[in-house]
């Protein structure tokens, strides 16, 4: 055997050591097939000459196939799967794309959902500060009232002291006129 590659690896064959099979004349590393080196060195000429490698062995039918029933209709090609044809324009979107597409539905949210809420939010609290508001001054007015009626209740009490003053007076003077006229 001249100097060749192995079929099963990519180091260069030595003459020794070797088999070419028999149908596609392939040369292999004894190494490079499942046969061991004592196997190898029982075998014949006979039989190493008619050796088949692995690859071939796969391809060659492994029984009479005659028991097997033909079919008697043409096979439907709804039973066959067919490639898909390769599409012209790519249908992957770049980061760009999806940052608009989530701009977008984020407006669309904010418009439909979260719009109105936050409308309604704003009339609520305008409502509440417009109660506020009045209730604020209707809190200054009943202060206003509280501090004319404390007023008021501070004069009525000194006219009232006047008064006890004025009466005792009276009561003392009405005393002593009683007395002298006895």
């Amino acid at each position: 055997m001249a100097n060749f590659d192995c079929a099963g690896c990519p180091n260069a064959l030595d003459n020794t050591m070797s088999l070419q099979c028999r149908r596609c004349n392939d040369k292999y590393h004894v190494a490079c097939t499942r046969i061991t080196m004592q196997d190898f060195s029982v075998m014949s000429s006979e039989m190493k000459s008619s050796w088949i490698c692995d690859v071939c062995r796969c391809k060659q039918p492994r029984g009479d196939h005659s028991n097997t029933p033909v079919r008697n209709s043409p096979m439907e090609m709804d039973f066959v799967t067919q490639r898909v044809k390769s599409r012209s324009t790519c249908s992957c979107l770049s980061a760009n794309n999806v940052r608009e597409i989530i701009r977008e539905e984020l407006r669309n949210i904010f418009s439909n959902d979260l719009h109105p809420k936050i409308q309604e939010i704003k009339h609520t609290l305008a409502s509440f500060e417009t109660s506020l508001s009045s209730l604020s001054q209707d809190i200054d007015k009943v202060k206003t009232e509280h501090a004319n009626q404390s007023a008021q209740m501070q004069q009525i009490i000194k006219e009232n002291e006047t008064l006890q003053a004025a009466n005792q007076t009276i009561i003392t003077r009405l005393t002593q006129l009683e007395q002298q006229t006895r």
